[in-house]
């Protein structure tokens, strides 16, 4: 079978449009840009023929006003000397002239006089032009404008001649000066910024200039003549020239129009943006017509393409066919796990696959699930990093108790396994989750309870404590009580027994403590009893112990302490309780102890505590029948025996 082409052909009709509607595109194009730089073109022409036309006025005024005021000033100038001559011929005192640098008088015979300024005689050429001038009077041009020798500005001085006259018209010498021409123009055309100034005598000769040619400051770019040569610029400057017959002198004022030129700001941007304009419809053209042969391009790769997607179609739906069914069997055997489990993405960690468990345990379907990140699903994102580390290292993550949100921000604790798994052809992690809400809600029920039985076994304890220091202490004073006492004095006793060490005994009492509290009152005797228990536990050794016995009595036990050792600490105690003064209010009180001292020994046979109470308790009264504030031993009694 063949295929025939004829101009019914759609497709070969087609592109004979886009030919031709090309064509006529890019016709307009041109026409749109010969339009632009037509129109461009005789808006610059217009606006340079007004700004020669404006340099033109402006030459012509600044000329009618110098040529008015050169005039003016020569006319003054020579009056004012025409009159010092008839001064002079009528032996007058002649008046001086202003606006001169310098002045002399050059007779036709003899040298040159000053009559002002300048002291430096007039050079010989000069002196014999004067001369010759009086000789030969111009009529009508009685000034002489002489050149300088250079070409000075503005400011510098132009010499004239003239001749001096009498009234008759005789003239026999002439006057040589010069004057400073910036002096004699107006201010307004010393100032004016592009125009300039020049001044010419009878003879032609160039006398001075104000500033360089205009035209001159700087040569023209290429452009610049081109624009020029086709009429789009203005000449560079205008010119007006005049002769003023009665000096004579001739003037030139030439003003540029480059100034006028930059700052108007609206021809450069006309200009720039019918270039501008130009070039984006070039651009335009030159993009439209490549997108055309690329679209043309795109649309031929896109036919074969096509072509080829059409002959894999077949084999591609049998493929996603197959793959659909091997996902459906994934999903009916990941649903089948009672545990919740979700397949997570190992860059992205977000959720790819997940079965209902995994569903019903975060509150969400399937679908919910599916794309969303894990970090949403932690209620501590460091937790990710930690676990990441991990499988970077190629350890999987077991029974890891992490706490996870749900779908409605519930926070729950779970046990999380992770595992790096290829699934379907991916790499992925597999993520298991078991809710352990109720086991960490019991544990820390537990944990109360714990805490709790732990507070309360302290409270106890502070009680039991409590009530063991009240039932062993005395309230009073602190010390160890009667009873408590006793059993402590039993317990040495058969320590000493056993290990076959000396054990020592002191009963001490007060003096006159009734005195005390019939005095200063209980409160003052109750004081006082503080402050006696507290100097004499300052005075017991390690393992010595201060007890009441009851009302103003003490005693101390002294371990392995014998007869000489403990009279020694006995003799201390006294020593110290007779040395302390106790302050109550605004009384000073002081107090004697009378101590009773005895001792056991290993050479001493066994005995009954109590007898060894009894007999510090006799050497006590001994003590007070004898005159209190004393020590006395049992033995110097001979009361050991029983």
């Amino acid at each position: 079978m063949h295929l025939t082409l004829t101009t019914d052909d759609p497709k070969l009709y087609g592109r004979r449009l886009s030919h031709e509607w090309r064509t006529l595109l890019l016709g307009l194009l041109l026409c749109c840009l010969a339009l632009i730089w037509l129109m461009t073109a005789a808006l610059f022409h217009a606006r340079s023929r007004s700004i020669e036309e404006h340099a033109q006025n402006m030459a012509q005024a600044q000329l009618n006003l110098a040529s008015i005021q050169f005039e003016q000033q020569f006319t003054l100038l020579r009056t004012a000397l025409q009159h010092r001559a008839l001064e002079r011929e009528a032996s007058a005192l002649p008046a001086p002239i202003d606006n001169l640098d310098e002045l002399w008088l050059i007779p036709q015979q003899g040298a040159p006089r000053a009559l002002g300024g300048s002291s430096n005689r007039p050079p010989l050429p000069i002196q014999a032009l004067a001369r010759g001038l009086v000789s030969r009077p111009a009529d009508g041009a009685p000034f002489v404008l002489l050149p300088p020798p250079l070409q000075f500005s503005i400011s510098k001085r132009i010499p004239f001649l003239l001749p001096a006259c009498n009234r008759s018209g005789a003239c026999r010498a002439s006057y040589y000066g010069s004057f400073n021409a910036s002096d004699w123009l107006p201010a307004l055309l010393r100032d004016t910024p592009g125009s300039q100034i020049r001044l010419f005598n009878r003879a032609g000769q160039l006398l001075i200039q104000s500033t360089p040619a205009p035209a001159e400051t700087q040569s023209p770019s290429s452009w610049r003549r081109l624009a020029q040569w086709l009429t789009l610029l203005p000449s560079p400057h205008m010119e007006a020239s005049a002769l003023v017959p009665s000096i004579p002198l001739r003037i030139t004022v030439a003003v540029s129009t480059r100034g006028t030129w930059s700052t108007d700001r609206s021809l450069p941007l006309l200009l720039l943006g019918s270039t501008l304009l130009s070039a984006l419809l070039v651009f335009f053209g030159i993009v439209g017509n490549r997108l055309h042969h690329q679209a043309r391009r795109e649309r031929r790769q896109l036919d074969e393409h096509t072509a080829l997607l059409a002959l894999s179609n077949a084999n591609l739906k049998k493929k996603l066919h197959k793959l659909a069914s091997t996902h459906q069997d994934l999903q009916a055997l990941l649903d089948t796990i009672q545990v919740g489990v979700l397949i997570l993405h190992p860059d992205r960690h977000e959720v790819t696959t997940a079965n209902m468990a995994a569903g019903r345990l975060f509150g969400l379907h399937i679908s919910e699930l599916i794309g969303r990140s894990i970090l949403s699903l932690l209620a501590e994102p460091a937790d990710v990093e930690g676990c990441e580390s991990l499988l970077d290292q190629g350890l999987g993550i077991s029974d890891r108790e992490i706490q996870l949100r749900d779908g409605g921000g519930k926070i729950f604790w779970s046990q999380v396994s992770m595992r790096r798994v290829r699934f379907n052809d991916h790499h992925s992690i597999v993520m298991s989750v078991v809710d352990i809400s109720e086991r960490m809600s019991h544990n820390q029920q537990l944990q109360r309870e714990k805490q709790e039985t732990e507070r309360l076994v302290k409270q106890l304890q502070e009680m039991q404590h409590e009530l063991y220091e009240r039932a062993t202490h005395d309230d009073l004073t602190g010390v160890a009580n009667r009873p408590h006492f006793l059993q402590q004095a039993q317990q040495a006793y058969r320590q000493a027994l056993r290990q076959g060490t000396p054990l020592g005994l002191a009963i001490i009492d007060l003096d006159m403590f009734k005195l005390v509290n019939d005095t200063y009152g209980h409160d003052a005797g109750d004081l006082v009893l503080q402050q006696v228990a507290m100097a004499c536990e300052s005075c017991l050794g390690e393992g010595q112990q201060l007890g009441r016995l009851g009302g103003e009595e003490f005693a101390i036990l002294m371990p392995h302490c014998d007869y000489a050792q403990a009279i020694e600490l006995a003799e201390q105690v006294k020593r110290k309780i007779a040395e302390l003064i106790i302050s109550y209010h605004d009384d000073r009180i002081r107090v004697t102890l009378s101590i009773g001292v005895s001792c056991w020994s290993p050479q001493d046979r066994p005995l009954l505590i109590g007898r060894l109470f009894k007999l510090a308790d006799l050497a006590l009264y001994q003590a007070k029948e004898t005159g209190r504030n004393r020590v006395v031993p049992a033995r110097a009694l001979n009361c050991l025996e029983p």
